[in-house]
């Protein structure tokens, strides 16, 4: 059977019971990300988001290399640093991981991020585990895709 990226998405989304599991593209000419999939969305705005190394959730976590888990949004962030930080601010997330996909030259090709919409509790044997799934079932999906729209 054939998988795809937003196959292994899915499950893995579904199997650690996150309401929210999203996925950025490749970097492209103007050294920005675009969500690529957001599975479990409310609303279509994460379409029209762009994503800056450096800046906002995902900037951090695409600049700096290094996952972040936080439990519970609303006792790290204010109503206005939220508004800076749309895919949580839109979608309504509480609690959330967010880790980079790393390409086979060692750098950062995208950000999955799996999130709640109440504060939740993530420990390090599910950090750990989810780490691993992604790792293992969804990085391979989502660098042959990479590869696929490259050769293109």
């Amino acid at each position: 059977m054939n998988r795809t990226v937003k196959d292994e998405l899915q499950e893995l989304k579904e199997k650690y019971g996150f309401d929210i599991g999203a996925l950025t593209e490749m970097n492209n000419a103007r050294g920005t990300f675009k969500w690529k999939y957001v599975l479990g969305s409310d609303s279509q705005r994460w379409k029209r988001m762009e994503l800056r190394k450096g800046s906002g959730l995902t900037g951090v976590v695409l600049k700096t290399g290094k996952s972040l888990v936080v439990q519970d949004v609303l006792k790290i962030y204010s109503q206005e640093e939220l508004f800076r930080l749309p895919i949580l601010y839109f979608e309504k997330i509480r609690g959330f991981i967010a880790m980079p996909i790393w390409n086979n030259e060692e750098a950062v090709a995208g950000l999955v991020v799996f999130g709640d919409k109440q504060p939740r509790t993530i420990s390090e044997e599910e950090y750990a585990a989810i780490k691993v799934d992604v790792e293992a079932r969804l990085r391979p999906e989502f660098l042959k895709e990479v590869m696929l729209y490259e050769n293109t």
